[in-house]
């Protein structure tokens, strides 16, 4: 990307969005995408909606699901890509006393081609403290989205996943962020199995508002869902 950053549009291109989607383990945030792409496709709302290969270290799970959304690196590979700029969006978190996985995009070379940006992240990306993001997030180019579901309902999808998650990676997922060091976000879209059927719609909507006016509201810091609303 030969222009500056704070110039986040190309010739012919509509101008680029970045949604930030994060939640906790098993908040159901990958159901939440597929939704979304679906309504995409289907409908013809939101065309330009693009979901970049997020780059880890994790471990690949059996029967993995998620091998569309996530590119596999090792540990030093990661590193390097990081040192050398290509990935110029990362972060860590602890699943174990002994074990940290790495996660990030590249996202300069998903900018030029313009159009809405979803990244789809956890509640460990601290993405006011990304330059990259917070440049996008001064410009108005950029909201926070929270997917939330209860401990109850992902300690359930965790130890429905093959192989089941177990202690003691299963508490330190289900620990997750303190409430009140969550990163902030714009909107919360719960996600428990009575707002399931709803969530992809609403994500879509929270979007398609984004995407139409490319201008957000101040930050709601560190929002969290609550039965009843937002708190």
């Amino acid at each position: 990307m030969s222009a500056d950053v704070g110039t986040f549009a190309c010739c012919g291109c509509t101008p680029t969005g970045v949604v930030v989607l994060s939640g906790a383990s098993a908040s159901g945030k990958s159901r939440l995408l597929r939704g979304v792409l679906s309504i995409s496709r289907t409908s013809g709302v939101l065309s330009d909606i693009r979901v970049p290969k997020r780059y880890t270290t994790r471990a690949t799970r059996e029967n993995e699901s998620l091998t569309v959304e996530n590119e596999f690196l090792g540990r030093q590979a990661f590193l390097a890509a990081v040192a050398a700029g290509e990935i110029d969006v990362s972060w860590r978190r602890s699943i174990s006393p002994t074990t940290e996985n790495l996660y990030g995009f590249a996202l300069k070379r998903e900018i030029d081609a313009g159009g809405l940006i979803v990244l789809s992240a956890n509640n460990y990306l601290k993405w006011l403290e990304v330059p990259l993001l917070r440049e996008l997030r001064d410009a108005g180019q950029l909201i926070a989205v929270r997917v939330y579901a209860s401990e109850e309902t992902r300690a359930r999808r965790l130890q429905q996943r093959r192989p089941p998650v177990e202690d003691p990676e299963l508490s330190f997922r289900l620990n997750d962020v303190p409430e009140g060091a969550l990163p902030p976000a714009d909107h919360v879209i719960p996600n428990d199995p009575f707002f399931q059927a709803f969530a992809a719609w609403d994500f879509a909507r929270v979007m398609t508002m984004f995407r139409s006016s490319m201008s957000i509201k101040p930050v709601i810091e560190a929002a969290t869902y609550q039965p009843g609303g937002v708190a």
